[in-house]
């Protein structure tokens, strides 16, 4: 592939602008396990940032399918998905966060469904009661 691209590179531009470039790097798609990560990664980042403010968040598997379907570029690769985090989790977390929506203690869940994506509070188990 490498060969047939700078072959290409020669037939399209003159020498004196390709003397100028140092490489030419070659990527190939992301698969769905690297921009699951990437998407895990970028969440990480944020929760880091909740976690200060005592509370926690976490991805649900529909969470992460959104962000991956919606954060993926055939051009661009993930790109987008950095602002798509922004947009689409710190803003409305922060919105949350200052209306008072979710409280120190509260672990919030990023769930995705038929309206897309959004956060709500991960009720916690009731304990169980002890036998006697």
């Amino acid at each position: 592939m490498s060969r047939k691209l700078n072959a290409e590179l020669r037939r399209l531009f003159r020498p004196e602008f390709l003397n100028r470039v140092d490489a030419v790097i070659v990527f190939r798609p992301l698969n769905r396990v690297a921009l699951r990560e990437i998407v895990r990664l970028e969440i990480e980042k944020v929760r880091t940032r909740v976690l200060e403010n005592g509370l926690d968040l976490e991805l649900t598997p529909a969470g992460q399918d959104w962000l991956c379907e919606q954060g993926y570029s055939e051009e661009y690769g993930a790109r987008p998905l950095r602002r798509l985090v922004q947009q689409e989790v710190e803003t409305p977390l922060s919105e949350a966060l200052l209306s008072g929506e979710f409280h120190p203690g509260d672990v919030i869940a990023l769930d995705a469904g038929e309206v897309g994506l959004f956060l709500r509070r991960v009720e916690p188990e009731p304990a169980p009661l002890a036998e006697h």
